[in-house]
């Protein structure tokens, strides 16, 4: 059974580092943002995918004049850690839409995100949806 005390502490936990994440963010500096993503970390946009240096290259050139902000709305644990639904503010074109976060709770890193509600392109396999997919005609 899971205690409330242990949801109070994720509350927390989530908080904390949602917190020191944005005041690393405020000096715009690879060196204070590299130590909360696992070195490993992507990110899935809606048009692109991003290694840990396109992103923080991303985010090193964020005007200093915006302001980053984070708020957790919904959260759950899972086998890898603590996945989160994040909104924030004051940082482009990431900011439009909400993004799923996966935080290791023991390392205290982001392992991965993505954008939440992308409409990504479906490809869809054409000979499948015909009778005979590899028909060939002669020419007239």
């Amino acid at each position: 059974m899971i205690s409330e005390d242990s949801i109070s502490e994720t509350d927390q936990q989530i908080q904390t580092f949602l917190k020191n994440l944005t005041n690393a963010l405020t000096t715009r500096k690879a060196k204070n943002i590299e130590g909360y993503f696992d070195p490993k970390f992507s990110f899935r946009g809606c048009l692109d995918i991003f290694s840990l240096n396109g992103l923080i290259y991303r985010l090193e050139n964020i005007p200093k004049s915006k302001q980053a902000k984070f708020f957790c709305e919904t959260w759950h644990w899972a086998d890898e850690g603590i996945r989160m639904v994040v909104h924030s503010e004051g940082l482009g074109q990431i900011s439009k839409m909400p993004m799923e976060l996966l935080l290791n709770s023991d390392k205290r890193v982001l392992i991965s995100g993505a954008s939440v509600h992308c409409k990504r392109k479906q490809f869809v396999n054409v000979a499948a949806l015909t009778e005979t997919p590899f028909e060939y005609r002669s020419a007239p």
